[in-house]
């Protein structure tokens, strides 16, 4: 069976730069679930971060789901 993991992807569009992709801890069974998770994660990370942040670095948040290799 086919698994997803997803990995997230903070950036500043300021300083043109990104912090290195990190893979959130859960495996998906599913496309559309690892989909709907990183929609979540991103607000969830948006909302940490907090507006004058990202308002003040031009913060960006971007998720994809990668398929695992050999599963």
């Amino acid at each position: 069976m086919i698994k997803y993991l997803m990995m997230i992807k903070v950036c500043s569009a300021l300083y043109g730069e990104c912090m290195p992709e990190f893979r959130h801890p859960v495996v998906y069974d599913n496309w559309y679930d690892c989909a709907q998770a990183g929609l979540k994660e991103v607000k969830d990370l948006m909302q940490e971060i907090g507006p004058e942040v990202v308002n003040r670095d031009k913060i960006t948040v971007s998720f994809k789901c990668d398929v695992i290799s050999g599963a």
